[in-house]
């Protein structure tokens, strides 16, 4: 489990979860990932939503999401994600 483990890793500029079939939410705290830039979920089939934190992220510029059939909605939030310009999924 990653659960708080990545408190530390603040410089953290790129992040791809895939193949978690399991999972049904991210067990990480990102709201620390302050230099995060990509996030890519993929093949996270059981994934029902994003974590609210994720709108603090505003250096994030790229949001991949592919294969997570039971995500059904994005967070309201998305749009504090200025500096998004990349938002892909399937």
């Amino acid at each position: 489990m990653l659960s708080n483990k990545l408190d530390y890793v603040t410089f953290l500029q790129i992040f791809n979860l895939a193949n978690c079939s399991n999972l049904k939410s991210l067990l990480i705290s990102i709201e620390n990932l302050l230099a995060l830039t990509i996030l890519a979920l993929e093949s996270y089939k059981s994934l029902r939503s994003l974590p609210n934190e994720l709108s603090i992220l505003t250096s994030l510029s790229t949001l991949v999401i592919k294969e997570c059939a039971m995500l059904t909605s994005l967070l309201n939030e998305l749009d504090n994600l200025t500096s998004l310009t990349t938002l892909n999924m399937r």
